[in-house]
């Protein structure tokens, strides 16, 4: 894995907001994939605030090594998230 800079993860939550503004279900509430597309519309939402809470939680605290590794991992469920 390479190295987080700030940029990198700024530029990541950037790219990851303007998709999740975007999103829209477009499938028919009657249609039976409806509520598995809202799950997973939910579940990527709920990565990024988790991420963004990681990540100002570690920018007041200026990460130790243990709090590094856990905004990688985070940041590791963002990208999988989009």
């Amino acid at each position: 894995m390479d190295t987080l800079t700030d940029e990198r993860l700024e530029r990541e939550f950037e790219a990851t907001k303007k998709a999740l503004d975007k999103i829209k279900v477009v499938i028919k509430k009657g249609d039976k994939h409806y509520k598995i597309a809202l799950e997973f519309l939910d579940t990527a939402q709920r990565y990024y605030k988790d991420a963004l809470y990681f990540k100002e939680k570690c920018n007041i605290q200026r990460p130790s090594k243990t709090s590094k590794k856990r905004l990688q991992n985070y940041y590791q469920l963002l990208v999988l998230s989009r």
